[in-house]
């Protein structure tokens, strides 16, 4: 991977949930300043964050093959997508 900026398309709904997403993690930043610990909520609106956050940034996981077909394996790290993989993505509309 490269140093050289890259250039992120994103919808206007995407931009509203990062905004959102970046003052819920201050807001979580500033709970634990006060050692107060992180609520439920808190913690399962990270849940969301890491779905959003890897749809926006064209991330991905491994994908695990059984007898039901296909599934994300949420143990593994995500990775970028390749081109062909992003293009895909964005034609399925998801």
């Amino acid at each position: 991977m490269t140093n050289r900026p890259h250039k992120i398309n994103l919808t206007c709904k995407q931009k509203k949930q990062l905004l959102e997403i970046i003052n819920r993690i201050k807001d979580m930043n500033r709970t634990t300043d006060d050692k107060t610990p992180l609520s439920y909520e808190d913690v399962c609106y990270l849940d969301v964050v890491e779905f959003r956050l890897a749809d926006m940034f064209d991330m991905g996981q491994e994908m695990t093959a059984c007898e039901h077909g296909k599934y994300r394996n949420r143990y593994s790290d995500y990775e970028y997508l390749t081109p062909s993989e992003t293009t895909a993505k964005h034609k399925a509309g998801t």
